[in-house]
Parts: structure tokens; C-alpha cells; sequence
């Protein structure tokens, strides 16, 4: 027993110190990944704008239950747009009736906001899957920033439906 109680001060700093190195190869293994997929969208963001008249645009999808990437990729291809940038927030079930779950994925959504303004997006191609309250939230995000370009889905693919800016919305 008393030989437990030398011994524990050293496991319990040995315990600290490891948990402190884990953290620390953690964040700088998450910051290194998040700083090469900024690169990649933004060298590819640079290729696709001298292509098109050095406009930055960027694909975003939204989706909920039913992934919509390949409908969409489809869609700029036939439009020739097939090398945007893509950034996509999905979500494979359906969001219950816990706010924390739609707020979660709100969240997401911004986080990919935040990077079209990154790349410097002169407009964004907005795709969505999501439920009309879900939308309602998301174009109040989209509405800060660059303009957005509305599209919709119906049995013949996807279209253009209109343009969300500040000039789209006031009343």
C-alpha cells in the first residue's frame, strides 16, 4: 500500500503529460489537414476562375437523408461548369425533434460558408435536400455573403431558380 501511494504522483504526471502531448499532435494533425484542403480549394478555386472570366464561384450543397452530389455534379457538368470547387454538408438521417440536432447542422453549414468567403466567392451555386425550415435558416446565412444562386430539383434535374441578394429580399 505505501509502496501505491509513492508511485502514484508519478503516474498521475505521467498521465497528465501524455494527455497534454495527445492534445497537442491532435490539434497540430487537425490543423495541418484543414490548412492542405484550404490550399487544394483554393488552387482549384484559382483554376476554375482564369477558365471563367476570373470569377470565383463555388458549388454548396446542403443535404438531408438522400445525398444529392452526383445530381449536382451532373447538373455543372451539363452547364460546364464541372470544375468548381464543391463543399458539401450532408446529414444521413432524417433531424429529430432535438433543436441540438438542426442546430448542429446549421453550424456546419456556416463552417462551410466561412470557407467560400476564405477563397474569396464572388457567387456561390446553392443546391438543397433539406426541409423549408431548414432552408428558411440557411438562406439567412447565404444572405451575407457573396451572391447565391438558387437551384432547384424536380423530375427533369436541376435549374436555376433565382438569385439570392440583399436587393432579392427587401421588402
Amino acid at each position: 500500500m505505501d509502496q501505491f501511494l509513492i508511485d502514484l504522483p508519478i503516474k498521475v504526471v505521467i498521465t497528465i503529460i501524455t494527455a497534454i502531448v495527445s492534445f497537442a499532435t491532435y490539434n497540430a494533425c487537425r490543423l495541418y489537414y484543414l490548412r492542405v484542403v484550404r490550399y487544394r480549394l483554393l488552387k482549384q478555386a484559382e483554376e476554375y476562375a482564369r477558365k471563367h472570366g476570373n470569377r470565383v464561384e463555388v458549388c454548396l450543397i446542403a443535404s438531408v437523408s438522400t445525398d444529392i452530389e452526383e445530381a449536382v455534379r451532373n447538373y455543372l457538368k451539363a452547364e460546364g461548369r464541372q470544375g468548381m470547387p464543391i463543399l458539401k454538408v450532408h446529414q444521413d438521417e432524417l433531424f429529430p425533434r432535438k433543436e441540438e440536432v438542426w442546430i448542429a447542422y446549421l453550424e456546419r453549414f456556416k463552417n462551410e460558408v466561412r470557407k467560400t468567403r476564405e477563397m474569396g466567392a464572388t457567387r456561390t451555386y446553392v443546391f438543397t435536400n433539406v426541409p423549408i425550415a431548414m432552408g428558411i435558416l440557411l438562406g439567412a446565412v447565404l444572405h451575407n455573403g457573396p451572391e447565391a444562386i438558387i437551384h432547384h430539383y424536380d423530375s427533369h434535374g436541376y435549374y436555376a431558380i433565382g438569385l439570392l441578394v440583399t436587393e432579392t429580399v427587401v421588402l
